[in-house]
């Protein structure tokens, strides 16, 4: 068969194939925080991406039932209260869920995820302090050599 065959070019114009990410509808019933009215903050579980603007995934955006899961240990949500949405980052499909508190105004919710945020400092073992001295070293020196060679 070839691109020109009638035949194939009829079976590939009626196979569906899904909506790009530009022209997935958006949920219209997004949950919204009653202090600030603005949409409640989700993340991918695959990759980690936080936004209150992710898109219905295709299956849900033209009113059919999503197909199963390819990843289910990543659909770590068992509610069936939101539909799918879908990662602009990495193209997985997944249920929000929605972070504890509300990023703009700091309302609390009784459902949710809490926001765990790492430590910024953490205390440096001896092989991270060696390495930065090390580096340090390595730039003085360099520095000399350059003022010495460029001297002559």
């Amino acid at each position: 068969m070839t691109d020109s065959d009638p035949k194939m070019q009829a079976e590939s114009s009626t196979s569906p194939s899904p909506a790009p990410l530009s022209q997935r509808r958006a949920w219209a019933d997004w949950p919204t925080c009653p202090g600030c009215g603005k949409h409640r903050m989700t993340s991918c579980p695959a990759c980690g991406e936080a936004s209150e603007q992710f898109r219905l995934a295709t299956a849900e955006s033209q009113g059919a039932e999503p197909p199963p899961a390819s990843l289910p240990i990543l659909d770590l949500s068992e509610d069936d209260r939101y539909p799918h949405l879908v990662c602009p980052t990495c193209d997985d499909h997944f249920r929000p869920q929605f972070y504890q508190q509300c990023a703009w105004c700091g309302h609390d919710f009784e459902d949710g995820q809490p926001v765990v945020v790492a430590q910024a400092a953490q205390e440096m073992s001896h092989r991270e302090w060696w390495t930065v001295w090390g580096l340090i070293g390595l730039a003085i020196g360099t520095l000399v050599w350059f003022a010495f060679v460029l001297n002559r």
